[in-house]
């Protein structure tokens, strides 16, 4: 496969992506919005008119685990966060099959959309090693957006407008760190918050919205973990978007996306290997700034595609 191509489909990605779910999210916010009303009345009755015991579930039927999603999509509502991944993304359509894999290093602030995001990439047949050092070093001071390119002794400044246009997230980003950035996920975790331990007018507002929103265990490469999956509908082409959870902890794991676009099958996977909220752990006072290195010259464009 040919750079250009690689190029073309990788935008589609990113596009589909991030047009899938914020064509659902408007509606879902006003459901949600809705919903924690709602479950806001519903809990101040209970406090003067507490309701009979729930009976038990039936046999073989899992409850939504509400606690767990409370902790599992805190990481959306937190200042910042810091992310070491790797993110993989599968292409297939008749005739065309391909992989890319990068390991990523983020960190991310919410105010002003902030970030600083460190990729190298790695062998697509998943053998171990790296790449020849950093790839590409991508900074966000809230108002332009840098792109250093080490391996070329080069970097290029783009208005930050202009560079959300590219739809380059996801490659410089990853899944997590993307998604903490657009904050819709954050939306989330505040209705669960708001509903407390009912979760039913939570995943009613979902199907109100074209959404579901569910929630089961599953043995994932021989480890237990707690699977949230969000089904999106938007221009017939369903997007499923999954987080893989340590149901003893809440930690996030791992994330995945499985979407269809253009007789394309695409799935990104991210498998996250150190995660932290810890303001003292996430940034330092030059973090979301960029000095170009002693020798580096200034471009008009840097491509930032996952390719070598």
């Amino acid at each position: 496969m040919n750079f250009a191509t690689a190029a073309v489909i990788t935008t589609l990605v990113s596009r589909t992506w991030s047009s899938r779910l914020r064509v659902a999210v408007p509606a879902l916010l006003v459901a949600l919005a809705i919903c924690g009303g709602v479950v806001l009345r519903a809990a101040h009755a209970q406090e003067t008119n507490p309701p009979p015991a729930a009976a038990p579930p039936p046999s073989g039927v899992v409850d939504f685990d509400v606690s767990l999603a409370r902790k599992a999509f805190a990481i959306f509502r937190a200042p910042s966060l810091q992310v070491e991944s790797e993110f993989r993304m599968d292409v297939k359509a008749p005739g065309l099959s391909f992989r890319t894999r990068e390991q990523i290093a983020a960190v991310a602030k919410r105010a002003g959309k902030k970030f600083r995001s460190t990729v190298t990439m790695l062998p697509a047949d998943g053998t171990a090693g790296s790449g020849s050092g950093p790839r590409f070093v991508v900074v966000g001071d809230g108002k332009q957006v840098f792109t250093h390119r080490p391996g070329l002794r080069q970097y290029a400044v783009a208005p930050r407008r202009a560079w959300d246009a590219g739809d380059d997230d996801l490659t410089v980003l990853g899944l997590l760190a993307s998604t903490y950035l657009d904050g819709f996920l954050s939306d989330l975790a505040s209705a669960f918050d708001a509903g407390g331990a009912d979760s039913k007018m939570v995943l009613d507002a979902f199907k109100q919205s074209g959404a579901s929103l569910t929630g089961k265990p599953e043995t994932v490469d021989g480890v237990d973990r707690y699977v949230f999956t969000l089904d999106v509908s938007a221009g017939g082409n369903p997007t499923t978007y999954r987080l893989f959870i340590d149901p003893m902890t809440g930690a996030l794991a791992q994330l995945e996306l499985r979407t269809r676009e253009k007789g394309l099958d695409l799935t990104m996977t991210e498998k996250v290997s150190r995660l932290s909220n810890s303001p003292n752990a996430v940034a330092t006072p030059g973090t979301f700034t960029f000095a170009p290195p002693a020798g580096t010259k200034k471009v008009k464009k840097l491509a930032v595609e996952p390719m070598p």
